[in-house]
């Protein structure tokens, strides 16, 4: 849904990190979707950005695996 809500908010570019092979299918309407068990999703988002990264990231998942350590 949040992928959605983004395109139909005009977002000029949407990617997907997902795990679940069922929901990276579903992400087709999405400039990348990155498939987070086979490649690492901080390294590709850089690639993808010329290591800008992102303007805005929503975290939808709420699992440990998918927030990064703040720094201290």
């Amino acid at each position: 849904m949040a992928l959605m809500a983004a395109c139909l908010r005009g977002a000029k570019h949407v990617v997907a990190v997902e795990m679940a092979e069922r929901r990276i299918g579903g992400a087709k309407r999405v400039d990348f979707a990155i498939d987070a068990t086979r490649e690492d999703p901080e390294k590709r988002a850089l690639e993808i950005t010329g290591g800008e990264g992102f303007d805005l990231v929503m975290e939808c998942a709420a699992q440990p695996c998918t927030r990064k350590p703040s720094a201290s």
